[in-house]
């Protein structure tokens, strides 16, 4: 069948001409002139998607978006905004109505094209999840801060996504989260905006809402980016994330994709405490000093107290600095009791371009020898958790 599109445009002929276009690359229009008669088409034809005007006569695009958005029947419908407004500040204004894609005129035919493409694959992909299947869920801890988890967790997903897997990535940080601006994103809603929800969504159509997409098979669920100017950096001030609300999050998104990757910090383990025995991999990140190690030591230990059996445990060591004495990967097994499965030795040169241009090694630099690692690292991980 083929998909159904509504193009709500009142310049009658930039209507006809989109109209024309779409029906001639297979697909189903409707089309409307105002935003009442748009809100009508739509609950009448119930499309696909949604080719949206900002300015509209009656009503304006960005209320016929938040109202689509409030009702559970056109909660999750892609809507695709087109403005004249090319500012930044107006294509906030669009997303954050609820837009899931903002498109400046004058356009580019082939582009708006490959953008409604994109957004129908999106929502087709969300439809045929089967519920109540389970993602394979890698768990990234870091021994103590700073041994660079966070870099290990999103080359991981990026790499998994490039293999055509559907990859959740979470942050459970509870402030100032990392992976958006690794992967070069500046979210509109975090983990934070799910949960303080009047009734906390665990629906993949809710949760679908709020994840943020990096790429066709890679979605995030960010830590709030900023906290509020009077409070402290206290995990208390900056409103940590519970048990109960971790636990939530994670069987949701479980549910949503081939894989659920958690960057966890030491700050948050507590709130992901009960999902931590269901990881297929949890992982602890160190460095190949004695002091990581012994972190690295305590850490096992406290995973075993929740359930997490050592013989499930993996490890990866990280490299970001010359060591004037290194621990050998022998000893580090030895000494933990758990295999090695990846050793990356980060180039300070690399990881900071990686950060500045906000796109991860294995996208970045593809045939280094770091990205391959962590290319490794991530199938390595994937083949031990099926």
């Amino acid at each position: 069948m083929a998909p159904k599109l509504v193009i709500v445009e009142d310049d009658l002929p930039l209507q006809r001409a989109l109209r024309l276009a779409f029906e001639k690359a297979g697909y189903s229009v409707v089309c409307a002139g105002s935003g009442p008669e748009a809100l009508q088409q739509i609950e009448k034809e119930t499309p696909d998607l949604v080719i949206l005007d900002v300015m509209l006569p009656g009503m304006s695009g960005l209320d016929v978006c938040r109202q689509l958005w409030q009702k559970p029947a056109s909660a999750t419908l892609p809507i695709l905004m087109l403005s004249a407004m090319s500012q930044v500040s107006n294509k906030v204004t669009g997303l954050d109505a609820g837009a899931d894609d903002y498109v400046t005129k004058p356009f580019d035919p082939t582009e708006l094209s490959a953008r409604v493409r994109a957004l129908l694959e999106r929502g087709r992909r969300l439809r045929d999840s089967v519920p109540g299947k389970r993602a394979r869920m890698l768990g990234f801890v870091g021994a103590r801060g700073g041994v660079g988890t966070t870099t290990v967790a999103v080359n991981v997903a990026v790499a998994l996504a490039q293999h055509k897997a559907s990859v959740i990535l979470f942050e459970p940080q509870p402030y100032f989260g990392a992976v958006a601006s690794c992967l070069g994103l500046k979210p509109r809603w975090s983990w934070a905006d799910v949960v303080s929800l009047p009734e906390p969504a665990n629906a993949r159509v809710e949760l679908t809402r709020y994840l943020t997409p990096h790429s066709r098979y890679l979605q995030v669920l960010p830590a709030p980016q900023t906290v509020q100017p009077q409070q402290t950096f206290s995990t208390e001030a900056c409103g940590a994330l519970t048990a109960n609300q971790g636990e939530m999050l994670v069987a949701g998104l479980a549910e949503m994709a081939d894989y659920l990757v958690l960057d966890i910090p030491r700050s948050s383990l507590e709130a992901v405490r009960q999902a931590l025995p269901r990881c297929d991999c949890p992982v602890v990140v160190l460095e190949p000093d004695l002091a990581s190690v012994k972190a690295a030591e305590l850490t096992i230990e406290l995973l075993e107290s929740w359930g997490v059996p050592k013989k499930a445990l993996r490890l990866v060591v990280v490299r970001r600095s010359v060591l004037a004495q290194p621990v050998d990967m022998n000893t580090i097994q030895t000494t933990l009791g758990c295999e090695v499965v990846g050793a990356i030795g980060l180039a300070a040169d690399l990881a900071a371009k990686a950060v500045e241009t906000g796109r991860p090694l294995v996208e970045l630099v593809p045939d280094h020898p770091v990205a391959q690692s962590l290319g490794q690292l991530a199938q390595r991980l994937a083949a031990d958790s099926r």
